[in-house]
């Protein structure tokens, strides 16, 4: 078992400014966290930073050890316990740069302490934290057992983990010699140790899913329900007449693409719905997710996993509206970055409620109250062309790209980018985070921001029903 504690770049540059001051002396803080024990690679997720004031912090009566005042440690537990949150406190060794770990003495307070604060957060996880200039190292208990924490996953501008000392650079395969010259060594390295979702792998996620395999990332798993028809074969990358004859799946496409790409990477193509609670929470034990899937339904699930889950995400989709005779009224692409610690979906205004609401009812329930345009009316698939799709999936890749190796400027602006053709223009769509969202704002009542497992996803329950048994 490992785990990782996972926190926002503005709360993670707070606590190390806290922690790590000019006066060289050792300073503590607790982090309350959602958490998330579902996956194989179990996580804390960071809600909120507490300063432990100096007067609470300091020798123990025999002088043998820095601590935590009781009545301190006893009030932070309560707070925890009451919102339903693990409990993490942290420490700072400010003499230690690139390695550190818990001292004896720490050691001893994780022995004497931690069972008692089990007790008082009700079995949820109680972990300790060291930091050191460039490090992190710490333990989690839980009420079956002890586990090392492996690394503190930071999202923002730079998606990076801080650990107990640096990570080990292995070789790169020879493919990779040019795009190293960019990304480094240890760029590279990131890249292999990453697990990337895509959530539809139809025209433009099957564009994410092959540059992602051609950058060396390490895990790709692709989710998507539905299989190929003669439709999809303009635009689907790596799709072949056959697949439309026999309805293969378009995770199993994805399948063949990735490993014909790159045999070594990690693929795993789950037949899945994210608007459903279980195949959501599978795009939630990634590290980054792509959304290139345009429902309401899709985005409101991804927004909760960004959210929820403090996994950093791209949208991409692109919109064609047709006039008469041929005319083009609007063609515009969409790539939005949509970060933990940000503005969510819902303060874009990119969930339309009526349409929310439009999707969830049964296509009798729709019919009969007139959502669509008559009885028997079917759905009008919108016009779509690979290009356009390789433009929004292009700048999202690349937004990926810098994000994930730390290239991405820290002062870069992250907003919503849409490209015209028509007009040959490039525009920005900057957004506000929404006072009381309850997905974004952490002060909210009832905010599911950082709550992981500890809630579950507002979704509907169980998978979607197997599609249509394939044809002749």
């Amino acid at each position: 078992m490992s785990w990782t504690v996972v926190i926002t770049e503005a709360d993670f540059e707070m606590l190390r400014t806290a922690l790590l001051r000019p006066d060289g002396a050792e300073h503590a803080a607790f982090l309350y966290a959602g958490v998330a024990d579902a996956g194989p690679h179990r996580r804390l997720l960071v809600r909120r930073v507490v300063l432990v004031a100096d007067e609470d912090f300091g020798p123990s009566p025999a002088r043998t050890e820095w601590q935590i005042a009781p009545r301190a440690l006893a009030h932070a537990a309560r707070e925890c316990d009451e919102a339903g949150l693990a409990l993490i406190w942290a420490h700072s060794h400010p003499l230690a740069r690139r390695r550190v770990g818990l001292s004896p003495q720490d050691r001893a307070t994780v022995v004497r302490a931690h069972p008692h604060l089990l007790d008082l957060v009700h079995g949820r996880p109680v972990a300790a934290l060291v930091l050191g200039r460039e490090c992190a190292a710490g333990e989690v208990w839980t009420p079956d057992g002890a586990a090392e924490l492996t690394a503190v996953r930071v999202v923002g501008h730079h998606v990076r983990d801080v650990r107990p000392s640096p990570a080990t650079l292995s070789a790169q395969d020879a493919r990779f010699a040019r795009q190293v010259r960019l990304l480094g060594e240890a760029g590279q390295q990131v890249l292999r140790g990453l697990h990337v979702a895509v959530v539809g792998v139809g025209g433009g996620g099957s564009l994410i899913m092959q540059s992602l395999a051609h950058l060396g990332v390490g895990k790709l798993t692709a989710l998507d329900f539905d299989h190929v028809d003669d439709s999809n074969l303009s635009r689907i990358v790596g799709a072949e007449p056959a697949d439309a004859r026999t309805r293969t799946l378009k995770v199993d496409v994805m399948r063949r693409m990735v490993g014909r790409i790159d045999p070594t990477i990690e693929f795993e193509g789950i037949e899945a719905d994210i608007t459903r609670q279980e195949d959501a929470r599978q795009a939630a034990d990634a590290d980054f997710v792509f959304l290139a899937t345009d429902t309401m339904l899709a985005r409101f699930a991804f927004n909760a996993i960004v959210s929820q889950f403090l996994v950093p995400g791209i949208v991409v989709g692109s919109k064609i509206v047709a006039g008469r005779g041929g005319r083009l009224d609007l063609v515009h692409v969409v790539d939005r970055p949509v970060l933990p610690g940000g503005p969510c979906l819902a303060c874009a205004g990119a969930i339309e409620p009526n349409q929310l609401r439009l999707e969830q009812v049964s296509e009798p329930e729709r019919r009969a109250q007139r959502y669509a345009d008559g009885p028997g009316a079917e759905a009008i698939a919108e016009p779509s062309v690979i290009t356009l799709n390789s433009i929004s999936t292009s700048l999202a890749t690349t937004d990926f790209l810098l994000l994930a190796t730390g290239l991405m400027p820290a002062g870069a602006d992250l907003s919503a980018l849409s490209y015209y053709p028509l007009e040959r223009a490039l525009r920005r769509r900057s957004v506000q985070r929404v006072g009381g969202c309850r997905w974004c704002d952490p002060s909210a009542p009832n905010t599911r921001l950082a709550a992981g497992d500890l809630v579950p996803l507002p979704l509907g329950p169980g998978h979607r029903l197997p599609p249509l048994t394939p044809g002749p």
